[in-house]
């Protein structure tokens, strides 16, 4: 059990970073907007039929499930939607992956203000050092055309949409945690990114969908594990930890990713990349490890 402890942190980073991969394989052949609504319905399907099944006791504490469909609606749906979003106005994915890993500054900001969370020295600048070394992972991939011409104000918006959605969503749940089952805690959590998805799939989308072996595959992955695996460890390492611990973890997704991306579709993964990786991860060993020197 001490070994799962202790290995949580890095699950969390390797399976959240195959959420890209797997929008990457699903997305040629449905809109995004659909993309999400289909996968949180079928999340909340599988997550009814545990709770079914485990006969887990439903507590209609009013005030626990707002604060889940709030959670659910940060974390899940005005999260995602920012990503998408972006993207589909003209954001390169570099650029609003570059602005979403802002979180752990935004995070750390907003504790230091509102719950007396503080940082020591080290962990500042374990967040800067690895803030240098995603900026650097992700440069190749900013592109000339959009630096060159100006940055597209609704891909900004969402993004930072998105990456507000994630702060405050994550400090909301350490502060809300409740007393429900965590599967019960997700059926509220994605009813409440439901909401906010549906409108746009509604409004924007015309549902036509290509259900191919590749799009199968990757909402299998991204509902069983990114969504309900990944989403649970999420929560597990909220309430375990403080707000800027796991937040610092969001600084290694990007280099995780990059490794997958030269993986899977033989992206360029250089001397450059690799020394960005080794700078980022040092940064976070900083920041989540503040009173045990480093350097």
């Amino acid at each position: 059990m001490n070994l799962f402890v202790k290995s949580m942190p890095f699950v969390f980073v390797i399976l959240w970073s195959t959420g890209f991969i797997g929008a990457k394989f699903g997305l040629p052949y449905i809109e995004a907007y659909s993309f999400l609504v289909i996968r949180f319905l079928l999340v909340l399907l599988l997550l009814t039929a545990l709770v079914l099944i485990f006969r887990v006791k439903l507590r209609n504490n009013k005030k626990h499930i707002i604060e889940a469909l709030i959670t659910g609606g940060l974390l899940h749906g005005a999260y995602l939607l920012g990503v998408f979003s972006a993207i589909q106005y003209g954001l390169s994915a570099g650029m609003t992956a570059l602005i979403v890993s802002l979180q752990p500054i935004l995070t750390a900001l907003i504790v230091r203000r509102l719950f007396s969370e503080r940082l020591a020295g080290a962990q500042w600048l374990g967040i800067f050092i690895a803030l240098i070394g995603v900026a650097m992972v992700l440069s190749a991939k900013i592109t000339a055309v959009e630096l060159q011409d100006g940055l597209s104000y609704y891909g900004l918006g969402f993004a930072t949409l998105a990456l507000f959605s994630i702060t405050i969503g994550a400090i909301y749940q350490k502060h809300h945690k409740g007393d429900m089952d965590l599967r019960v805690v997700g059926i509220w959590q994605y009813v409440g990114g439901l909401l906010v998805v549906t409108p746009f799939a509604l409004f924007y989308d015309s549902f036509e969908i290509e259900w191919s072996g590749e799009l199968m595959l990757a909402m299998a992955w991204l509902v069983i594990v990114l969504s309900i695996i990944t989403i649970f460890l999420l929560l597990l390492l909220i309430k375990a930890q403080s707000s800027n611990q796991v937040a610092s973890l969001f600084f290694m997704v990007p280099s995780v990713t990059a490794i997958f991306g030269w993986l899977l579709f033989g992206e360029t993964l250089g001397w450059f990349e690799i020394a960005a990786i080794v700078i980022a991860s040092y940064g976070v060993l900083l920041a989540r490890a503040p009173n045990k020197p480093i350097l």
